[in-house]
C-alpha cells in the first residue's frame, strides 16, 4: 500500500505527459487552422465591401504587415520598388 494514494505509477506520470503533448500540438494545429481560414474570410469581406462600394475591378486592398493598414494597389502591378 501506498501512503496518501495521491501519488502515481511513473507509467502513468508518462502517460499522463504524452497526452498532454498531444493535446497541446492538437490545440496548436487546429489554431493556426483557425488563424488561416479568419484570414482568408476577412480578405473575401474586403473584396465584397470593396465590389459593393463601386471599387473598380483589379483594384484590391494589400495587406503586407504594415502597422499603417492596407496598400492599395492595381491587380497585376508589383511593388514600385522592384524591378
Amino acid at each position: 500500500m501506498t501512503s496518501g494514494g495521491s501519488e502515481k505509477d511513473p507509467k502513468d506520470r508518462l502517460g499522463d505527459k504524452l497526452r498532454d503533448k498531444e493535446k497541446a500540438q492538437e490545440d496548436r494545429f487546429f489554431a493556426e487552422k483557425e488563424k488561416e481560414l479568419l484570414r482568408r474570410l476577412k480578405e473575401r469581406l474586403e473584396r465584397e465591401r470593396g465590389s459593393a462600394a463601386g471599387e473598380p475591378e483589379g483594384v484590391r486592398e494589400k495587406t503586407d504587415g504594415d502597422p499603417g493598414g492596407p496598400t492599395r494597389e492595381r491587380a497585376g502591378e508589383g511593388d514600385p520598388g522592384e524591378g
